[in-house]
């Protein structure tokens, strides 16, 4: 079994073509501003 975090979540949804990445981002912005998550890049870009 792989574990991966949300962001590798986010990344394999944005990899997979499920989601495109305004949709990964904006997704990353609201878990950051509106739930208080903390990761150390704001725009999935970063993690790429």
């Amino acid at each position: 079994m792989t574990v991966v975090g949300s962001v590798g979540v986010l990344l394999t949804a944005l990899n997979a073509g499920r989601i495109d990445e305004p949709t990964a981002n904006d997704s990353l912005q609201t878990w950051i501003d509106d739930y208080g998550y903390y990761v150390p890049y704001r725009t999935i870009d970063d993690y790429r």
